[in-house]
């Protein structure tokens, strides 16, 4: 690869962070990277298939100009899904529950874990203690929402439950949910925040170390859920199942 197309590349990875927030960056380009350049097409890697929908369906205009600008030239951009192990864990989420059940039958014994081991490794919940709705900014476009928000941080699972947010990239979504998160949090509430990613991989990694009752344990016995990027479950049968059950257990709890 050449040595000016990696430089350029950079420079537009400066040029977006510094207009996105640091969440978006965060979340969204600082995993990728650049594959290769085909002339004036610049081949970006995502490493999941949840980055690749936000950079090729929402992002692909706001990294085009990047490296345009960058470059000071005409270019063309193509995202890509890395391969390996987390490319056949996404083959896996999208598959029917039962059918992955029964291919987790099949599988060979695992080893049992020693006496005090973990069964699973889940993602822990990282809620951003500056993310409050003191330091949230209120504007005319969401007033509702943030007062929505509040509502649930004092009354979850009486008002809006569930509570949905929706709307543009990098205009306060992740930064509500960590708000509610904290509030609820402080008054010593069981909270958990994780990305419909984490959600996927864990429940992944569950089954196939047949660990189910601890995955369930740990979704199914909190206060409050709060889950980012839920959209990106869509087309995921199995991950939409057993959020639809935990859903569900939640919501009648």
């Amino acid at each position: 690869m050449a040595k000016n197309a990696r430089a350029t590349w950079k420079a537009a990875a400066e040029l977006l962070k510094r207009r996105w927030d640091r969440a978006s960056y965060e979340t969204w380009l600082r995993p990728t990277s650049l594959l290769r350049c085909e002339g004036d097409t610049f081949v970006i890697g995502a490493p999941d298939s949840h980055v690749f929908d936000m950079l090729a369906h929402r992002l692909h205009g706001d990294v085009k100009e990047a490296l345009r600008l960058a470059s000071g030239r005409h270019v063309e951009v193509e995202f890509r899904v890395g391969t390996g192990r987390a490319e056949a864990s996404e083959a896996e989420a999208e598959m029917p529950l039962f059918q992955l059940m029964e291919r987790q039958a099949a599988a060979p014994e695992r080893p049992e874990l020693e006496h005090g081991a973990k069964a699973s490794d889940p993602a822990e919940s990282a809620i951003n203690p500056r993310m409050v709705f003191e330091r949230f900014i209120v504007n005319d476009s969401n007033h509702l929402a943030t007062a929505a928000a509040r509502a649930v941080a004092e009354h979850p699972a009486t008002v809006y439950n569930p509570f949905l947010v929706y709307g543009g990239v990098g205009i306060g979504k992740t930064h509500l949910l960590h708000a509610i998160a904290n509030s609820c949090q402080a008054r010593g509430l069981r909270v958990l925040y994780v990305s419909s990613e984490a959600f996927t991989n864990d429940l992944v990694h569950a089954i196939r170390n047949r660990t189910s009752p601890m995955f369930r344990e740990k979704y199914r016995s909190v206060d409050v859920l709060l889950v980012d990027d839920i959209q990106f479950i869509r087309g995921k049968d199995t991950t939409q199942e057993e959020f639809f059950h935990t859903f569900n257990t939640l919501v009648n709890f």
